[in-house]
C-alpha cells in the first residue's frame, strides 16, 4: 500500500503555504490535532525536515496511559486508560522560547493547554483512509468507527468555545 500525503490538492497546499508564511512573521504556537490515521505525524516529520521546531507528542516520552475518568478506554488494551499528555513536560514545551512551535498529537486532556496555541490545526481525513491507517497500526477498526462521531463532535465543539 502507498502512503497518501495529508495535503492532497493544490488548494490545501496553497493554504498550508500561506499558513507557514503567516506564522514566520512572529513567534508562534501551533497544535495539529486529529483522530488517530489523519496524518498528524507526517505532517509534524515533513515540517521538521523544513527545519522548524516540530514534536509529535503522542510518544511515551510526551504522554502516558493514565486512569480513565469513565472507566472505558480506546482498545481492549487499554481498558480503563486514557492517552494523555505529560502535563508537566508539555507546559515547558509550550513556554519553550522559539520562534515557531509546532506541536503534534491528540489526548484526553490536550484541552487543558489549548490556550498556550496561537493556531490549534484540526487535521482530518475520510473514514475509510482512516480505518486502513488504523489498521496499518494494529489499532481495532470497530473502536475507530465507534469513535469517529463522537470525536469529531467533541473536537467541534471546543473549537468554538
Amino acid at each position: 500500500m502507498t502512503r497518501r500525503s495529508p495535503v492532497r490538492s493544490r488548494q490545501d497546499r496553497l493554504h498550508m503555504a500561506g499558513l507557514m508564511r503567516s506564522v514566520r512573521a512572529s513567534m508562534k504556537r501551533i497544535l495539529l490535532t486529529g483522530m488517530s490515521g489523519v496524518g498528524k505525524s507526517t505532517v509534524i516529520s515533513q515540517l521538521e525536515a523544513k527545519g522548524y521546531k516540530a514534536i509529535d507528542v503522542d510518544d511515551l516520552a510526551w504522554s502516558e496511559w493514565a486512569d480513565s475518568v469513565d472507566g472505558e478506554g480506546p482498545s481492549p488494551l487499554h481498558q480503563g486508560k486514557d492517552w494523555v499528555w505529560r502535563e508537566g513536560r508539555i507546559q515547558s514545551l509550550a513556554t519553550e522560547d522559539v520562534d515557531v512551535l509546532i506541536v503534534s498529537g491528540c489526548a484526553s486532556n490536550q484541552a487543558r493547554f489549548h490556550e498556550q496555541f496561537d493556531y490549534i490545526v484540526l487535521l482530518s481525513a475520510p473514514a475509510a483512509v482512516m480505518v486502513e491507517r488504523g489498521i496499518e497500526k494494529a489499532t481495532s477498526t470497530a473502536n475507530i468507527r465507534r469513535r469517529l462521531p463522537a470525536v469529531c463532535i467533541s473536537r467541534k465543539q471546543s473549537s468554538r468555545g
